[in-house]
């Protein structure tokens, strides 16, 4: 994550599917032979194409600091944190997991609410 002007950033992640329910059966099926899903849940990568986002800098953030605890940062924390540091020291609870992505509707659609998803 980079700020490219005052306030502003961009992201770039390589985005996967989260899926439940008969989704997650046949994609678990398909990929392991079982249409077991632990947890409830699969993630499916269609290839790894990284795409970049826009994300302002008033976006609300979400940081998983506990396993159903999050804590609300700065998008400027976020973009350190993304870049190896860590100015407050925040536990962070899983520092792989996924991101939950809303983009706003108005050009050029930035990232308005990004929040870390618990993954069992």
């Amino acid at each position: 994550m980079a700020e490219t002007a005052p306030g502003k950033y961009e992201l770039r992640l390589d985005p996967e599917w989260w899926l439940t329910g008969v989704a997650a059966q046949h994609a678990a099926l398909e990929s392991t032979g079982s249409s077991d899903v632990p947890n409830d849940y699969v993630t499916v990568d269609e290839g790894h194409r990284l795409l970049t986002f826009v994300v302002l800098s008033d976006a609300q953030v979400a940081l998983l600091t506990g396993p159903a605890e999050h804590t609300t940062i700065s998008t400027d924390e976020l973009a350190q944190i993304v870049n190896g540091r860590n100015p407050k020291h925040r536990r962070i609870f899983e520092p792989d997991a996924g991101w939950w992505l809303q983009i706003g509707e108005r050009y050029p659609n930035p990232a308005v609410v990004l929040f870390q998803q618990y993954q069992p």
